[in-house]
């Protein structure tokens, strides 16, 4: 299958807690509002945190099931009609693959989530589950799109290789903690693994860099000091840019709406802008180089 065309960026971590859902939730709203991307953002997280931070709890309670990535991932079987002897009525035709999308209100671009729920943790316990089968769908819809976001969950699972299997790039969102410089270098030998041992023919995951999160400096006082131990365990480029720990993060969620919203947050809104600077211009010139 041929590498999908429109840019796909994974954000991922093995640990929980770095603010990784909050910061894809953030970008798609940024590509959307302040870029006026078309932007799909993918959940693949049975926490399904990305679902419950963009859509409101009677749409997840009543109006999801079936409708969700795990009916991509690991599809219902397709149900037998009982014969009748009577005259074959002609085939349905095939149902559009944006059923599976919501359409999130921005104020300009576009964007759009594909949503996850609980039981998409199933996923993992069914044999016949291929990691090749969000690609594959990203293949039908990706032309609607001007780039992809798709947010992992924090282990290795099918789930983790179906999203590095469409995925062209990813970012690191990383607590500056003591143990930062030892699970970056682990989460690279797992991504090197994928690549290189599961026949992935099309994957070719780059990373972006690394961006901190979540600094606190009541408890991260010294955290520049393990951003530099990072650097040194690692050949990914780190961000610039670092968002630093607010209470605003969690309080967007139950809106539905971005950080920038919310009372107060001029220096949430300032770090996003310049992440986001950051994260166009590697991307930009990622996409560039690949061209050549």
């Amino acid at each position: 299958m041929p590498a999908l065309r429109t840019p796909s960026i994974s954000f991922v971590n093995l640990k929980g807690g770095v603010g990784k859902t909050a910061l894809a939730v953030n970008v798609a709203f940024a590509l959307a509002e302040w870029y006026g991307r078309s932007v799909l953002l993918v959940d693949i997280d049975p926490q399904f945190n990305a679902t419950q931070h963009l859509l409101d709890e009677s749409i997840i309670v009543k109006g999801l099931k079936g409708k969700t990535i795990k009916d991509i991932l690991d599809p219902p079987p397709p149900t037998m009609p009982v014969g009748t002897g009577k005259k074959k009525k002609k085939k349905a035709p095939r149902p559009s693959p944006r059923r599976f999308l919501r359409e999130i209100e921005v104020a300009d671009g576009s964007l759009h989530l594909l949503p996850s729920l609980l039981d998409l943790s199933f996923v993992n316990r069914n044999p016949q589950a291929q990691h090749g089968r969000l690609e594959k769908y990203l293949h039908e819809i990706e032309d609607d799109f001007d780039i992809i976001l798709i947010d992992c969950p924090p282990t290795i699972s099918i789930l983790t290789m179906a999203a590095f299997n469409a995925s062209r790039y990813y970012v690191i969102p990383v607590t500056p903690d003591y143990f930062a410089p030892i699970g970056i270098p682990l989460m690279e030998e797992e991504v090197e693994y994928f690549l290189g041992n599961l026949h992935a023919d099309t994957a070719e995951m780059q990373p972006l860099g690394i961006v901190f999160t979540i600094v606190d400096q009541r408890w991260h006082a010294n955290w520049e000091d393990v951003a530099n131990r990072v650097k040194g365990a690692t050949e990914i480029e780190v961000f610039d840019t670092h968002f630093s720990h607010s209470k605003r993060w969690r309080d967007c969620a139950p809106k539905h709406r971005p950080v920038y919203e919310e009372e107060r947050s001029g220096t949430q809104r300032r770090q996003l802008e310049q992440f986001m600077e950051e994260f166009m211009e590697r991307l930009e010139t990622a996409e560039s180089e690949r061209a050549e």
